[in-house]
């Protein structure tokens, strides 16, 4: 699997390097679930900028509002996505759908910013 897992202070982190079809983003976000089992961690960063996003507008939607069955609340997701991706526009969709659902998670071009936004006080989260 194209797929680290790093388990830090609060943030689980997964970078994929290679590509990211729906059956891989789905292996790894049960081995998330895993990993977080018995932790406090609430936070996740998943770095796609060196991935080779495999997937359809339709599968991005659904993997990304099954977060909400696999995933406890509170559960905070930051996505780095390079801005020049052709699956920008669908990460920025989902990342609404997820909201809509009350699945906190954002979309960023930047792991400065979305650590940022992982580190700042809970609340709205938009």
């Amino acid at each position: 699997m194209p797929v680290t897992f790093e388990v830090g202070e609060g943030t689980l982190v997964l970078r994929v390097v290679g590509e990211w079809s729906i059956a891989v983003a789905e292996e790894a976000r049960a081995d998330a679930v895993d990993k977080l089992r018995g932790t406090s961690v609430t936070d996740i960063l998943v770095d796609l900028r060196r991935a080779v996003l495999k997937a359809s507008f339709i599968d991005i939607f659904e993997f990304t509002v099954g977060h909400a069955k696999a995933f406890p609340p509170g559960t905070r997701h930051a996505v780095i996505l390079d801005p020049g991706s052709p699956s920008s526009a669908d990460a920025k969709a989902a990342e609404d759908a997820a909201y809509n659902r009350g699945i906190r998670m954002r979309v960023f071009a930047d792991e400065a910013c979305a650590r940022a936004w992982l580190d700042a006080p809970r609340g709205d989260d938009r």
